[in-house]
């Protein structure tokens, strides 16, 4: 179970030039006679992405306090809310994170490489024809 990100008192991650890398699902499998096939490992796609929050000290304290209890010592899954209009998403950090201070600011920049899972599309790509009825 992933813990909830506790958004009434931590702002949300910036999403300024935010960018997601795919991973790929295909993994490449060595066959007997030396060739190599490419073998599907999961369903779900994960992506990568960078998150940066920009916190007091207050938040700081809080941010620290939930990755060291709330989510196994930043090695466990949260429930984050990326983007305002699409619901929360399950993340873990992948390496922890870092830290740096703004002397001139007075606030902090916390920054750490996340994953998530991402089903794969459902729905039908738009602008294919349809497979005629009377074909089997």
């Amino acid at each position: 179970m992933a813990a909830l990100y506790p958004s009434s008192v931590l702002p949300p991650p910036v999403r300024d030039g935010f960018t997601a890398k795919h991973q790929s699902p295909y993994a490449p499998i060595e066959m007997d006679d030396g060739h190599t096939r490419a073998r599907r490992q999961f369903s779900a796609q994960p992506a990568r992405f960078e998150l940066t929050w920009t916190l007091t000290w207050r938040q700081l304290a809080i941010f620290e306090a939930f990755m060291e209890y709330g989510v196994e010592q930043a090695s466990g899954w949260f429930t984050l809310p990326l983007f305002d209009d699409q619901p929360a998403v399950d993340v873990r950090l992948v390496e922890g994170y870092s830290t740096n201070y703004n002397a001139q600011a007075g606030t902090w920049k916390v920054t750490g490489e996340a994953e998530a899972l991402f089903a794969e599309p459902v729905l039908a790509p738009a602008g294919l024809p349809a497979w005629p009825e009377e074909l089997p």
